[in-house]
């Protein structure tokens, strides 16, 4: 009996051991990857890029804060936007968002490090939301404010959200708003207990302190969110287990549909900031919309299919504008005579009803195109996320087939054109309406590019390369 006591005491010890060994070794692993980089880190870790940041300071409550910007000057004319980091972490979190061509191109960047996650040392956390929104004003205070676009990832979606000014665009991802949805694990306990607290890195304290704050401050701006006119647009994992995506789906309650738009990562977790980068699948995720939001009409496309309103948008054959009609209701209008004015959308079949756009019932736009090419270079959609209809195999040789008669119909005398079609029904859980429209512009320049939709009808669009009628 004496024996086996020993046994267990001694079988209990080496766990203790082993797991205290283990605990260490995560902490410094996990403390080198989100650990405050040097200025000198950050220069290094751009300098083979095309292009090099700017590093500043300002000056907060006494706190120096750095700002990364990817820009020595700020281009006015241009929209900026602003990245701010969770808990853990820190600006160069976005480095692959900060190092992009395409978004360079676009608008301004800027990331700074929140206070308690800097170089300084023994700094602590501002720990108060209003406090970390004051922050973020003091970094932006000389930006135009309808040309900011503030994206905030976790605790920094937060902050984000809790900012009532009218900002051009809000992108949370994985944002923390629900106090009773926060996820207090068990490690926490290590923060909490006297005995294991000194062997904390500081920024995991600040981190803890942060976490455990959100149980009582978050639900005294529940009433908070939707001060602010922004549109919002957040990007969740469905399989987040530091802040479920039930904090997504509450926003979405909360909001009014045009106002808020959420993108769901099957499978995505917390870190989808990061993950996935050998694919960039996530990266691409969020590049979308950031991009969606600064292409004006991609945004005005989506807003408008998710809301299930009428529009139409169209390029002529070799044109460098794109012109647009977005109808202020729903009703279905038929076209009685051509004396009327508006878009016309009319069937093959001369029996149907010719649908009408009327002017006086649209508001109208018109845009330049972005002749930005990297955009298209992307695929709309990922191969996974599509499936072929079972027939696809057979109506291809069945196409085929119809060619070879078409092509002998002409041989024979019995027509001088042949049109020949098919349809292919593809499955997919995730197209980007207004990314595919933009494909179909640039791939088609001398076509007539088109994108009509009507929730009575229904989506139609296409790039027909004839001309039906031409008028000079």
């Amino acid at each position: 009996m004496v024996k086996k006591k020993h046994w267990i005491k001694r079988v209990l010890k080496i766990a203790v051991i082993l797991f205290t060994l283990i605990f260490i070794v995560f902490l410094i692993t996990i403390y080198q990857f989100s650990k405050p980089k040097s200025d000198k880190y950050i220069f290094n870790k751009f300098k083979d890029l095309p292009f090099q940041p700017t590093i500043t300071y300002s000056n907060f409550e006494g706190h120096k804060v750095r700002l990364i910007s990817m820009q020595k000057e700020i281009d006015t004319t241009l929209s900026t936007l602003v990245f701010i980091h969770g808990s853990p972490g820190s600006a160069m979190d976005f480095k692959e968002y900060l190092s992009d061509s395409i978004l360079n191109k676009k608008a301004n960047m800027i990331a700074y490090d929140r206070i308690g996650y800097s170089i300084q040392k023994h700094e602590n956390v501002l720990n108060n939301i209003d406090r970390e929104v004051a922050v973020l004003h003091k970094a932006i205070e000389r930006l135009p404010v309808k040309k900011v676009i503030l994206i905030g990832y976790s605790y920094g979606g937060t902050i984000v959200m809790a900012n009532p000014e009218n900002y051009r665009s809000k992108i949370v991802l994985a944002p923390s708003v629900k106090g009773e949805y926060e996820p207090l694990y068990w490690i926490l306990n290590f923060y909490k207990w006297k005995l294991t607290r000194p062997l904390i890195p500081r920024i995991f304290k600040n981190a803890a302190q942060e976490k455990l704050t959100h149980i009582t401050e978050l639900p005294t701006y529940e009433n908070k969110w939707t001060n602010s006119s922004s549109q919002v647009h957040s990007i969740h994992g469905s399989s987040d287990k530091i802040v479920p995506y039930k904090n997504s789906l509450y926003l979405k309650e909360i909001f009014q549909a045009q106002q808020f738009s959420l993108k769901k990562i099957e499978k995505g977790t917390h870190a989808l900031v990061w993950t996935h980068f050998d694919q960039k699948r996530n990266f691409k995720n969020i590049r979308k919309i950031i991009q969606m939001i600064l292409d004006e009409i991609l945004l005005k496309i989506k807003i408008a299919y998710q809301q299930k309103k009428p529009f139409v948008v169209y390029r002529k054959p070799n044109d460098d504008d794109l012109n647009a009609l977005f109808q202020n209701n729903d009703r279905l209008f038929v076209l009685e005579d051509y004396l009327q004015s508006g878009f016309v959308f009319a069937p093959f079949n001369n029996k149907d009803k010719t649908v009408l756009m009327p002017f006086n019932h649209c508001e109208s736009f018109e845009f330049k195109i972005d002749n930005s090419q990297s955009i298209f270079k992307e695929k709309s959609v990922d191969k996974d996320q599509i499936k072929l209809s079972k027939r696809h195999v057979t109506d291809k040789q069945n196409h085929i087939e119809l060619v070879k008669k078409g092509i002998n119909f002409i041989k024979k005398g019995s027509a001088l054109k042949v049109v020949l079609s098919r349809n292919e029904e593809v499955v997919s859980q995730n197209i980007e309406i207004a990314i595919i429209f933009k494909k179909l512009i640039y791939k088609y320049p001398s076509a007539f590019v088109y994108v009509w939709f009507h929730p009575k009808v229904g989506l139609w669009m296409g790039a027909s390369p004839e001309t039906l009628l031409k008028i000079n």
